[in-house]
């Protein structure tokens, strides 16, 4: 745009179809937990929808220093949900000398589960609703002569929102 100033933006189109035919029939194999009984599932389903990203950030150089403030929305249209997420994002950069940088970062993001990722395997029929991470970095940049850069950053990753995990322990089931 001139005078130091210049913007970003984007978006980003998907459909999803995805079919589920699963099934399990098992027994439990574990002398801990004897007369466990057999666990049967079944999921046949089919997905069929996608997401919509936007984004856009504007950026301003104040000589040494620099400023982006960006966004970013996103929607999905698969899990039945219909989700629409917005994530603010803050980039700073301050030129310390031509070859090393000061760096500073926040944003929020926001992750849908992906339509292929339907837990069927551990009997869940449903989609769980975005998780959400906050971002924070602080980092410094260095260019040596020799043109060979080095970037060391500190790195917070704050979760929240976050859908089940699950770990199969004692590995119980013989397929």
């Amino acid at each position: 745009l001139g005078n130091g100033w210049s913007v970003g933006f984007g978006a980003e189109v998907t459909h999803n179809e995805v079919d589920y035919d699963y099934s399990l029939t098992s027994i439990t194999n574990n002398p801990g937990y004897p007369g466990q009984p057999p666990v049967n599932r079944r999921t046949l389903t089919s997905i069929d929808g996608g997401t919509l990203q936007l984004y856009s950030s504007i950026r301003k150089e104040y000589g040494r220093l620099a400023a982006e403030i960006g966004w970013r929305r996103d929607t999905e249209s698969y899990t039945g949900l219909d989700e629409t997420v917005s994530s603010p994002r803050f980039n700073l950069r301050y030129d310390l000398t031509p070859q090393t940088k000061i760096l500073l970062a926040w944003g929020d993001y926001y992750q849908f589960q992906a339509a292929e990722a339907l837990q069927v395997e551990d009997g869940i029929t449903h989609y769980f609703p975005a998780e959400r991470a906050e971002h924070r970095v602080a980092g410094i940049r260095h260019r040596f002569q020799s043109d060979i850069e080095l970037q060391v950053d500190i790195y917070q990753k704050r979760y929240r929102d976050l859908g089940p995990r699950f770990e199969n322990v004692l590995d119980t089931f013989d397929y």
